[in-house]
């Protein structure tokens, strides 16, 4: 029997591989399948991911914890600040 590159309980990153959602052929010709798992993260979200995104990395947290870390970056408020003859507005 052919082992998968996701099995039960496997992690990914905050992800944790519940159960097996779909398994089909989406664009992929027989016999490799695709494989949809049903994945619970860390903060407690869920998420439909492919095997082989899990298995290559690609997806290693539900959409909240990911948009989170790739939020844009807070920026410091300088109106007021002089530098050197350069004052914020």
């Amino acid at each position: 029997m052919k082992k998968h590159a996701v099995d039960f309980g496997q992690r990914f990153g905050k992800l944790k591989a519940l159960k097996i959602v779909y398994i089909g052929a989406l664009a992929t010709p027989p016999p490799k399948g695709v494989y949809i798992w049903g994945c619970e993260c860390d903060c407690g979200g869920e998420i439909f991911a492919r095997s082989d995104d899990l298995a290559a990395g690609r997806v290693k947290a539900c959409n909240q914890c990911s948009e989170e870390h790739y939020s844009e970056p807070k920026m410091e408020d300088l109106t007021g600040e002089l530098f050197g003859s350069v004052h914020v507005i």
